[in-house]
């Protein structure tokens, strides 16, 4: 018995793990895709050693095609192969995520809200400080007087989400659809809009110290505060 033949009773083993650890990151597709590339590895492995493939390389080679394979997985769950944003998940997981009753009514400090689809929902003040939402749709949500001091929107969609009065504190926008959205006497202070779509976005009556916002993202808005001589309710004393 080879050296290689010897450690066959690893690829069950291999299957195994790598279908649990894939399912975890892309739900049944990620889970079913690592299956049969493990499986087609240890096909190649046994077939093709009598084809003129050195023996010793079969598999390392079976091997890194199913690293390969994974790391596509990966990527593109995460939005590097696609113009998904970045840390959205599929609509597998999302259906995991909570429903916006229970974000309303119940505090949710740092939730993570990856990719969830809560378009049109209501949300009014949902207290969802530190909560990470990256890739999340919001689309013409109602998140008045809503807490979302330092959560991360990055790559959200907020396109004609009403926010008035909402605090949003050093909120990451960056690359964020805030189309139309309605974001007056809301507190602003830190937040960060960098790459932000930001035509029609009205921002009246908000606080916006240390605001990182492009010059061009200020000219698309409707309007954008010129001052801050009068400080909203959503900022805290």
């Amino acid at each position: 018995m080879s050296g290689l033949e010897r450690w066959m009773w690893a690829w069950p083993i291999l299957v195994i793990t790598s279908m649990a650890f894939f399912s975890q990151l892309a739900g049944v597709l990620g889970m079913v895709t690592a299956g049969v590339i493990v499986i087609a590895g240890l096909a190649l492995f046994t077939s093709a050693r009598n084809d003129g493939v050195p023996q010793q390389w079969l598999l390392p080679l079976a091997l890194v095609a199913c690293v390969l394979v994974g790391a596509a997985v990966i990527a593109g769950q995460f939005g590097l192969l696609s113009d998904k944003p970045a840390g959205a998940l599929s609509s597998t997981r999302a259906r995991d995520l909570p429903s916006a009753e229970s974000l309303r009514t119940s505090p949710a400090p740092g939730a993570s809200l990856v990719g969830i689809d809560l378009h049109e929902q209501n949300l009014r003040g949902a207290r969802l400080h530190g909560a990470s939402a990256a890739g999340a749709s919001f689309e013409k949500a109602v998140l008045e007087d809503a807490k979302l001091a330092g959560a991360d929107l990055r790559g959200a969609n907020l396109q004609g989400a009403r926010l008035s009065g909402a605090d949003l504190r050093g909120v990451d926008f960056t690359g964020a659809d805030l189309r139309n959205a309605v974001l007056t006497n809301t507190c602003l202070r830190g937040a960060n809009f960098t790459g932000a779509a930001m035509n029609g976005l009205d921002a009246s009556g908000a606080a916006v110290e240390d605001v990182v916002v492009p010059t061009g993202g200020i000219g698309t808005a409707k309007v954008w505060p010129t001052s801050a001589s009068v400080v909203p309710t959503a900022c805290p004393s």
